[in-house]
């Protein structure tokens, strides 16, 4: 039970359990889940889900990969490297202290950029200047970036690499960090020329369509690739370094350099040295450009709904401040003021599309909006009305991407019917099969087509741990809703 003794009213303060467990003496006590395991072979990941503490656990490393291999879907072992040639990669970020330990912010001050004396506006549960409640929490951070790229737990870490082709599969298991890869030469410059070319021969949901080269990979936080890069022709001791030119900040798209600035390049624009060494024995996979097709589409058969779901982030409506510069125009301090702008962002929800076209977003306790019939396909429209690009990622759904398409109504007026312009294009590169994660972008609608085969109670989320916190997740509940316990949290 919490030890704090201003708690407000109507919260909790006494922990509860969600899950109902047929048979147990105490229901409370323990669960088991069991996983068929009879999807496509694949890279999955397993995670801490602590509703409200994901973001912490996972940070403290609760979290690993979780390969399926073999079945019909997977591809005879011979064609792509395997043994100590195929190489996972977890790669995040992290901050640490002076004595080692981890450092994580404990205060919304840190967001802000600014010392926690100088961010003088109130909070949660205090009262605000205009006569209301702050609905304004102290400790959480809309976003976490840290200072040092780990990979498979290492800091920036080398590797040799023969000169032979390997298999890279790919995780990034962030907080916020959307990153793009590229294996260059020079460790600084930026933008990197490309000096080795990635294969892409899957995703989140197995082996895509055909294989795809690309000098560069855009990965968002939970989102998996499954690359064969081709060392061969590379002399022997060339220093190549796998680099980071996606940005220190929340991603939006665009272009780096121009759209946003690069991540630093001495620090989190490096993830790991790679070293090449002579080749040890014969390379018995197949070039992947001689690979013509992977694995055909797979069939969700024909969609029976289409169902319209939003992204949104809100402001405070209770606290209002000014942000105070100084005469170098860098932030000093804010301070709250009734005539200033709403604070925020205070909190990030999903939701749906009212009868206007206009974002109607809900809670995570609020009642269950997402209901698809056990069985059926359903196209699921996916509108942005936020500033940033966000990891939409589905519990036990696969899915294939349809389309993207930008809005007429964007995020400075997220307000009016959001009406596509009519310019859409097709998936990328990395995207050609199926996908448990996906990149939503801003001021776009981003489409997909899922089946729904697995009756129960799921959720979908952000996967922007930060954001899935507080309170960017939904109850998803397939089937029949009587067979789905209400969520905890509206107990």
């Amino acid at each position: 039970m919490p030890a704090a003794s201003n708690i407000p009213a109507h919260y909790a303060t006494r922990g509860t359990h969600w899950a109902q467990i047929a048979g147990a003496a105490n229901e409370a006590s323990a669960a088991t889940y069991q996983y068929s395991n009879d999807q496509r072979a694949t890279q999955m990941w397993f995670h801490d889900h602590t509703l409200g503490m994901t973001r912490s656990n996972v940070y403290t490393s609760l979290a690993g990969n979780y390969m399926l291999c073999g079945g019909m879907t997977d591809l005879p072992s011979l064609l792509l490297p395997q043994g100590k040639y195929e190489i996972p990669l977890l790669i995040h970020d992290r901050a640490f202290n002076s004595d080692g330990s981890l450092f994580y912010p404990g205060d919304r001050a840190f967001f802000e950029g600014v010392a926690k004396k100088d961010l003088k506006i109130p909070f949660i549960p205090s009262h605000t200047a205009t006569g209301g409640n702050s609905d304004v929490s102290p400790i959480w951070n809309p976003e976490f970036f840290s200072n040092v790229i780990l990979v498979n737990g290492n800091s920036w870490p080398s590797l040799d690499i023969e000169k032979r082709r390997y298999r890279f599969r790919i995780l990034n298991a962030s907080d916020s960090r959307f990153m793009i890869l590229k294996i260059a030469s020079d460790a600084i410059a930026r933008p990197a020329t490309a000096a080795v070319p990635f294969w892409v021969v899957g995703g989140d949901g197995g082996f895509q369509t055909k294989p795809k080269q690309v000098d560069s990979l855009l990965i968002a936080p939970a989102e998996r690739l499954d690359v064969v890069v081709d060392f061969t022709h590379v002399p022997n001791g060339s220093p190549l370094y796998l680099i980071n030119e996606g940005p220190d900040e929340p991603y939006g798209g665009g272009v780096g350099g121009a759209d946003y600035e690069y991540s630093d390049p001495y620090t989190t624009g490096q993830v790991m040295q790679l070293n090449v060494v002579p080749k040890t024995s014969v390379d018995s996979s197949v070039p992947p450009h001689l690979i013509p097709a992977l694995l055909p589409t797979q069939n969700l058969g024909n969609p029976r709904n289409v169902r319209k779901v939003s992204v949104n982030e809100m402001e405070s409506g209770t606290v209002f401040a000014n942000y105070n510069t100084d005469t170098n125009g860098n932030l000093k301090d804010i301070i709250e003021s009734v005539t200033g702008v709403p604070f925020g962002p205070t909190i990030s929800m999903l939701g749906t599309l009212d009868s206007f076209g206009a974002p109607a977003p809900f809670p995570w306790m609020d009642p269950i909006t997402e209901n698809p019939g056990n069985g059926t396909t359903e196209i699921w429209e996916i509108y942005n009305f936020t500033e940033d690009a966000h990891p939409i990622h589905m519990h036990l759904v696969e899915f294939q991407v349809v389309n993207r398409e930008p809005l007429l109504s964007d995020t400075i007026a997220p307000l009016l019917p959001a009406t596509p312009q009519g310019l859409v294009r097709g998936p990328e590169a990395w995207e050609l099969g199926s996908k448990d994660t996906l990149i939503a972008y801003p001021g776009e609608v981003t489409r997909v087509k899922a089946r729904f085969d697995r009756p129960g109670l799921y959720v979908w989320h952000c996967h922007i741990l930060s954001h899935e916190d507080n309170d960017m997740m939904r109850p998803m509940c397939v089937g029949n809703q009587a067979d789905c316990p209400v969520p905890l949290a509206s107990h």
